[in-house]
C-alpha cells in the first residue's frame, strides 16, 4: 500500500510541483514543451524509485521510460479535448476533462507498476483490506 501512495506521489511532484506556470502554459501550445513536460516529468521516477520503490537502476529506467511514454500520449490525447472545450467557453468541461487525466494517469502509472513488478505489491493484503471495509464491518 506504501509504494501506491509513493507513485501517487511521485506523479504529483512530477506532474505539479515541478511543472512551472510557464511550462503548463507552453505544453498546451507546442509539441515541444510537452516533450520538456515529460522530460521533468520521469525526473523524479528516475532518480527516486531505485532509492524509495527498491528498484534496480535499470529497472527504474526502464519503468520511468514506459511511464514517460504513456504520460504523453495521455496528455497529448486529453489537451486536444480540453482545447475544443476551451474554444467554445466550455470551461467546466475543461475542468472535467483534467480531473479525468490525472485519474487515467495514476491508474496507468499503478497499473503499470504493478504489471513489471508484481511481486512488490502485496495484492493478498489489498484484498483483506478491501474485504474488510467493505464486506466485513465490526460490530
Amino acid at each position: 500500500m506504501s509504494k501506491i501512495i509513493v507513485l501517487i506521489l511521485l506523479h504529483i511532484l512530477g506532474d505539479s510541483i515541478l511543472l512551472s506556470k510557464s511550462l503548463k502554459k507552453l505544453k498546451i501550445e507546442k509539441i515541444s514543451y510537452l516533450f520538456l513536460h515529460v522530460g521533468i516529468y520521469i525526473l523524479p521516477f528516475l532518480i527516486l524509485s531505485p532509492l524509495i520503490l527498491g528498484l534496480t537502476v535499470l529497472q527504474g529506467l526502464e519503468f520511468s521510460l514506459i511511464i514517460g511514454v504513456l504520460h504523453f500520449v495521455i496528455d497529448y490525447t486529453i489537451t486536444q479535448i480540453k482545447k475544443k472545450y476551451w474554444r467554445t467557453n466550455k470551461y467546466k468541461y475543461v475542468v472535467i476533462a483534467s480531473l479525468f487525466e490525472h485519474l487515467i494517469q495514476v491508474s496507468v502509472l499503478i497499473l503499470l507498476y504493478m504489471y513489471l513488478f508484481p511481486s512488490t505489491i502485496d495484492i493478498d493484503n489489498w484484498y483483506n483490506v478491501v474485504k474488510y471495509f467493505f464486506f466485513e464491518k465490526p460490530v
